[in-house]
C-alpha cells in the first residue's frame, strides 16, 4: 500500500478488520493515514505497528521519514516510541533528515518521556547533540516534574554530558543535574550551585552540600581554574583543617598549595600536630600557622632544618611564642636553627633568639662567628676571650663591631688577641677610649711585634690622650721612621728621666737635622722653635753637647754645637 495513500476512517477500519490487527505489523500497511487514526482512536493496535516501526529497518526507516516530513502527530508517535525502544535519540539525531527546529522538538519530546526503566542508547553523536543544544531543548527550561528532571539528568549522566550554563534550566531540571554533577565548573555555575555571588569557598559548598563539596574536590584543577585569584578557597578558619586533609587524602598535592595560598587571610594554623605533614610547608610558604614553639621545632624536625618555606614564616613575626615548657635544651637546639638559617637578616635572627629568653649563654662555637657581634649586644654569647678568639680568623669590622658590643673586651685583651688589629683598633672611630687605654698601659707587649702601622696609632693616640710611653717603645717608634716632632712629644714629658745615652740613640733614628745633635763636632743644626725641643736641647747643653740655641721668634731654632775637646 502508497504510504502516503489518504484514507477515510472508515476504510482504515475495514482494512484492519479484513487483515486482522497483527498486519498492522507489516510494512504493506505502513500508511500515513492509518497511523494518524491509530494515535488517535487506537492506542493499543498503535503499538502493534509501533513496535514493528523500531525495529528501524530500512521500510521502517522509510515510513518514518515520510511520516515525520508531514503535518501528522509527530508528538504522539515520539512519545511512544521513547517508551519502548532505547534507540529512540540515535534515530532523532542521525537515521531521519528534520530541519532544526522539528528535530528540537521532538527530541524535547523524547526527553520529556523517557522510561525510567530503559536504559537508553546513546553514541558520541547523541552524546555531542544533546550537550550542543541543551539550552535549545524545551523540556530543559521549562519541565516542573521532579520525575522527569531525574529522567533526564540521568539520562544526561549516561552520556557523561555536563552543561556550561545551569542558569536557562527550569529549577527542577537544574537541581536534578546539581545533583548528579552535570555541571561544568565555573564562575557562573558555582554562584547558582552554592547559591552565593561572591564567595564560591570549599567551605561554603560543605555547609550548602557535601556532594557538591566532594565534585569538586574531584575536580580541583577545574575549580581553582575557575575561582582563579579572584575568590578566596577557603573561608572559615573552622573548616581548613578538614579541607586540608580532604586534598591531602586524595593526592591532590600540587593542588593544595594553592588552596591554602587563595584562602582567606583569617585562615591560620594554630597547631601543625592537628594538620597533615605533606601539608606542612604549603601552610609555610603561605604563612598560614602561627610562630609557635612547637610549630617551629616540629617544622624543622621533619624537614631536617630551616628551608625557604619556614623562613617565610619567620620573616613575618618578630618572636617565637609558647615556648615557656620547653627545656633549655630544645631552646639551644631551635636557636642554633635560626641562627644558621640562610636568609633571614642578622638582626632579624637575633630578635627571634631573644624572643626565647635562654637562661645560659649560647654556645659561640655553634654560631655563624660573623653573628657573634650582635648576639654579644643582645647578651646572648659571653663576653670572654674564649668568644673573642672565635673572630681571629674573620674580617676586622666584625672584630671591630665585637668590641664596640663589648663591656669587659679592657679586662680580656691581649697582645695574641690583637695579633696585627693594633693600627685599625688605635684608629677605630667606634671603639672607646676606656678601651685603647689598655695599649696605653701595656705598650711595650704590644709592640713587641707591631709593624710601623701600630706604632703611628700608638703615638698618635699617646699624645692625643696626653699619655706617656715607656721610652724603649718610643726608641722603637724612631727606629720605625715615625715622625720626628711625634717622637719629640712623646719625649717630652719625660725628658729628664731619658738617660743621655738612650736619648742620644734616639735622636740618631730621627730624621731631619736631630742626629746632628749627638756629636760635639762645632756644627750647627736647625730644628723648629718650641718647647719640647728647647726642653731636650737644654739637656743636650747640660751634658756638653750643645753649646746654645739663641732664642729667637723665628719658626726655626739655629742650634750651635760644642767644639772637640782639645785634650
Amino acid at each position: 500500500m502508497d504510504e502516503q495513500l489518504i484514507l477515510e476512517e472508515r476504510d482504515i477500519k475495514s482494512i484492519i478488520s479484513e487483515c486482522g490487527d497483527q498486519a498492522l505489523s507489516e510494512p504493506c500497511l505502513y500508511n500515513i493515514s492509518i497511523l494518524n487514526y491509530l494515535l488517535e482512536f487506537d492506542h493499543i493496535k498503535a503499538g502493534i505497528m509501533i513496535q514493528s516501526l523500531i525495529q528501524f529497518g530500512e521500510d521502517e526507516i522509510r515510513f518514518l521519514q515520510a511520516y515525520l516530513s508531514g503535518e501528522n502527530k509527530h508528538t504522539e508517535l515520539i512519545k511512544k516510541i521513547t517508551l519502548e525502544t532505547v534507540e529512540v535519540l540515535e534515530f532523532l539525531i542521525n537515521q531521519v533528515e528534520l530541519n532544526n527546529e522539528l528535530r528540537l522538538s521532538l527530541i524535547s519530546t523524547a526527553l520529556e518521556h523517557l522510561n525510567s526503566e530503559l536504559e537508553y542508547s546513546i553514541e558520541d553523536s547523541v552524546s555531542k547533540y544533546l550537550q550542543e543544544h541543551y539550552f535549545e531543548l524545551n523540556i530543559l527550561l521549562s519541565s516542573k516534574e521532579r520525575n522527569q528532571a531525574e529522567n533526564i539528568a540521568k539520562l544526561y549522566s549516561n552520556a557523561s554530558i555536563r552543561v556550561a550554563k545551569l542558569k536557562p534550566l527550569s529549577e527542577q531540571i537544574r537541581n536534578a543535574f546539581i545533583a548528579k554533577d552535570l555541571y561544568e565548573i565555573n564562575v557562573e555555575n558555582l554562584k547558582i550551585v552554592l547559591g552565593n555571588e561572591t564567595d564560591l569557598a570549599l567551605d561554603v559548598a560543605l555547609e550548602k552540600d557535601q556532594k557538591v563539596y566532594y565534585y569538586l574536590l574531584r575536580n580541583l584543577e577545574r575549580y581553582l581554574n575557575a575561582v582563579d585569584n579572584n575568590f578566596n578557597t577557603v573561608t572559615s578558619n573552622e573548616y581548613l583543617i578538614k579541607i586540608i586533609d580532604d586534598v591531602s587524602e586524595s593526592e591532590n598535592h600540587e593542588k593544595l598549595g594553592k588552596i591554602i595560598r587563595n584562602s582567606s587571610p583569617d585562615c591560620i594554623i594554630q597547631s601543625l600536630d592537628v594538620v597533615r605533614m605533606e601539608a606542612w610547608i604549603f601552610l609555610a610558604s603561605c604563612q598560614r600557622f602561627t610562630a609557635t614553639f612547637n610549630n617551629i621545632s616540629s617544622y624543622i624536625s621533619i624537614n631536617h632544618g630551616i628551608d625557604e618555606y619556614l623562613e617565610r614564616i619567620l620573616i613575618q613575626n618578630d618572636a617565637i611564642v609558647e615556648h615557656e615548657s620547653a627545656t633549655q635544651e630544645e631552646k639551644e637546639k631551635l636557636t642554633i636553627n635560626i641562627l644558621n638559617a640562610n636568609n633571614l637578616s642578622a638582626e632579624h635572627k637575633v630578635q627571634l633568639v631573644n624572643s626565647l629568653n635562654l637562661d645560659n649563654y649560647i654556645e659561640s662555637s655553634t654560631v655563624p662567628k660573623e653573628m657573634l657581634p650582635l648576639l654579644l649586644e643582645s647578651d646572648l654569647v659571653e663576653d670572654c676571650e674564649d668568644t673573642y678568639e672565635h673572630l681571629l680568623e674573620e674580617d676586622w669590622s666584625t672584630r671591630e663591631h665585637y668590641i664596640e658590643a663589648s663591656n669587659k673586651f679592657h679586662e680580656y685583651i691581649t697582645p695574641e688577641l690583637l695579633q696585627g688589629d693594633l693600627e685599625a683598633f688605635l684608629a677605630s672611630t667606634k671603639i672607646t677610649i676606656e678601651k685603647k687605654m689598655s695599649i696605653v698601659e701595656q705598650a711595650i707587649a704590644y709592640t713587641e711585634d707591631c709593624d710601623k702601622g701600630g706604632l703611628v696609632e700608638l703615638a698618635q693616640f699617646a699624645i692625643n690622650q696626653d699619655k706617656t710611653l715607656p721610652i724603649d717603645v718610643i726608641e722603637k717608634m724612631a727606629s720605625h721612621g715615625i715622625e720626628d716632632q711625634s717622637i719629640i712629644k712623646l719625649l717630652h714629658p719625660q725628658i729628664k728621666l731619658v738617660p743621655i745615652s738612650q736619648l742620644i740613640n734616639i735622636l740618631t733614628l730621627m730624621k731631619a737635622d736631630y742626629p746632628k745633635l749627638t756629636a760635639a763636632n762645632g756644627k750647627t743644626a736647625k730644628v723648629p722653635n718650641n718647647e719640647e725641643n728647647k726642653a731636650f736641647l737644654q739637656i743636650l747643653k747640660n751634658h756638653e753637647l750643645v753649646s746654645s740655641f739663641p732664642p729667637t721668634s723665628d719658626p726655626i731654632l739655629k742650634v750651635y754645637m760644642k767644639g772637640k775637646s782639645k785634650n
